[in-house]
């Protein structure tokens, strides 16, 4: 009995030795963010200058990258049109971002959008573009699930960095708080000829431009921000 007590300690001994050397494999292999790789200046993004690029040039780009994988083309709705066309591909190691998204109106692409889900924090995005200017703040609801979606726009350099904040259930909490080590949930590159126009869109802020009310808002810096709750259906 003893002996086979001291079988299955050492298995299980070994599995987690295992696979504690698994966790620790993926945490040395995943690099940081391209969002902090990208060798050129915002808004660009490795080579992919929105409003200066069509279709074909950014999609090279996208195939050369060997972290890029799976690309495909997707049809979406547009307000100024019926139709926008958008790349979408997944990332892969070393790369720890989830997946991209290219969108192309006219075969010029205006928009890149990176969903970082937690690979950088909001201090790792400042130290790369500084404080936004402006801010703009909703809640969100799925199923179970409740959150305050955080977008921080900078108009003049073309990039809005976005932060999803989960609330507690059937909490009645009305403030969120935003720190230095809060993890970012997306970061889109721009061209900021065409801020206002992107507004009308929901590539810059996650909500239809029929349902937000209130006006953008200046950054007021880290810490706590009160919330209006969303209404009830």
């Amino acid at each position: 009995m003893k002996r086979t007590l001291l079988v299955y300690g050492s298995i299980l001994l070994f599995l987690a030795a295992t696979a504690g050397l698994v966790i620790a494999w993926r945490h040395l292999t995943r690099g940081p963010s391209t969002v902090l790789t990208s060798p050129c200046d915002p808004p660009c993004w490795y080579g992919i200058r929105p409003g200066e690029m069509t279709s074909l040039p950014v999609l090279s780009i996208l195939m050369e990258l060997p972290w890029v994988s799976g690309i495909s083309e997707r049809m979406s709705n547009w307000p100024v049109r019926d139709e926008l066309v958008h790349l979408q591909w997944s990332f892969g190691r070393p790369a720890p971002d989830a997946y991209g998204f290219a969108y192309i109106d006219q075969d010029v692409c205006w928009a890149v959008s990176i969903l970082t889900h937690g690979s950088l924090a909001i201090a790792d995005a400042f130290g790369r573009f500084g404080e936004p200017e402006l801010m703009w703040m909703h809640t969100g609801k799925a199923e179970a699930r409740e959150w305050v979606e955080v977008t921080l726009l900078y108009p003049a350099a073309g990039i809005v960095v976005e932060v999803d904040l989960d609330l507690p259930a059937g909490g009645s909490v009305d403030s969120v708080e935003i720190l230095a080590q809060t993890p970012v949930w997306r970061v889109t590159y721009f061209d900021p000829a065409r801020f206002q126009a992107l507004l009308d869109t929901e590539i810059l802020i996650n909500e239809s431009p029929r349902a937000r009310s209130g006006d953008l808002v200046p950054w007021p810096g880290l810490g706590v921000m009160p919330y209006e709750a969303a209404p009830e259906p």
